[in-house]
């Protein structure tokens, strides 16, 4: 859903759970749709979503763009895009962070702590801004 904050607030309704996790409505109400975490696209008119799975929604339209493959075992925390827009990053309470491809929507791979997982929930996950790094 797209709207302007300042404007057009009284449009959206938001209603926290115990999780912290927002349930977003149409206007009308004809959908709810759970995020735990969005980004917006660098140079772009994309947002991604994140809760179960990924999805790319148009912030124009409003429209769902794609929902990327379920590779988490468990819910996502957060979700980023690079600087340049090329790769999403995704933390998990699976402990994992993963990387996918933005054009082709296509699992890339998993970052690990040498050959373990991270060391609990990825709660939050963030580029550096030449995209070299993953802070989480």
């Amino acid at each position: 859903m797209q709207w302007d904050a300042f404007k057009d607030w009284s449009k959206a309704c938001l209603k926290s759970t115990i999780h912290h996790i927002e349930t977003w409505h149409d206007a009308d109400n004809t959908r709810a749709i759970q995020v735990s975490s969005v980004a917006f696209r660098p140079y772009s008119a994309t947002i991604a979503s994140a809760f179960n799975q990924i999805t790319l929604w148009s912030a124009e339209t409003g429209a769902r763009l794609k929902s990327l493959e379920k590779r988490h075992a468990t819910g996502i925390y957060s979700v980023a895009f690079s600087p340049d827009g090329a790769t999403i990053a995704s933390g998990s309470s699976d402990w994992t962070i993963k990387l996918w491809s933005y054009e082709t929507g296509e699992y890339r791979k998993t970052l690990k702590n040498g050959e373990r997982r991270h060391r609990g929930f990825v709660y939050s996950v963030a580029f550096s801004p030449n995209g070299a790094t993953i802070a989480s």
